[in-house]
């Protein structure tokens, strides 16, 4: 009866390795996005990300790109 469960568990391991790959993955892009110009779009990369400003702009911090630009 713990087969079940250990399977469960080692999936549960993989899909949350999986998922921590794929978001430092696209914070990433987030990221090269931004500083492909000094103009570049960020309310489209926002959207393109499905993020709220705040959180588009910690995501930039975290990943050595400026919160705000006119800073």
């Amino acid at each position: 009866m713990t087969a079940p469960f250990d399977e469960l568990l080692a999936s549960t391991s993989l899909l949350s390795r999986l998922i921590t790959h794929l978001t430092l993955s696209r914070e990433r892009h987030i990221a090269a996005a931004d500083a492909t110009s000094p103009h570049a779009n960020r309310r489209a990369i926002g959207i393109a990300a499905a993020m709220q400003p705040s959180q588009l702009g910690v995501v930039l911090e975290r990943n050595g790109r400026p919160r705000n630009r006119k800073a």
